[in-house]
């Protein structure tokens, strides 16, 4: 009985760190802000991974610059692709792998724009300062 219950402890050792491996190494962190934001000839670009949602799913960012969305997409399949921006009325199906930029307008201090995909499942925010 004894060698029963190490047995089964040792399994469930195994599985779970199995499950770990092939599941959740790879899945991002999702920091609360990120250094994903930069100037490219006088606009701010702020970068957003997508694959099994939006990282990093919060940023901060500059207002009162001309500033573009690029999403970065790399063998995604899921619903994170479909990507939609209720204050700009934008939606779209992001490519599979590539960039996708959305321009948008000067951003004023202290706004907030969010996105998300077409389920509600993943989301991102960008706070302008």
């Amino acid at each position: 009985m004894k060698f029963f219950i190490i047995g089964i402890i040792f399994i469930s050792l195994l599985s779970g760190l199995a499950i770990y491996f092939i599941f959740l190494k790879d899945t991002p962190a999702t920091p609360s802000t990120a250094s994903n934001v930069y100037i490219e000839e006088g606009t701010q670009i702020i970068e957003i991974r997508v694959k099994g949602g939006y990282f990093p799913q919060v940023t901060t960012a500059s207002s009162g610059l001309p500033t573009v969305l690029r999403f970065i997409t790399s063998s995604t399949f899921d619903c994170s692709s479909a990507l939609n921006i209720p204050s700009l009325n934008y939606q779209t199906n992001l490519p599979l792998s590539g960039t996708t930029d959305v321009p948008i307008s000067v951003p004023r201090p202290n706004t907030k724009l969010q996105g998300l995909c077409s389920m509600g499942m993943y989301n991102f925010i960008v706070n302008f300062n």
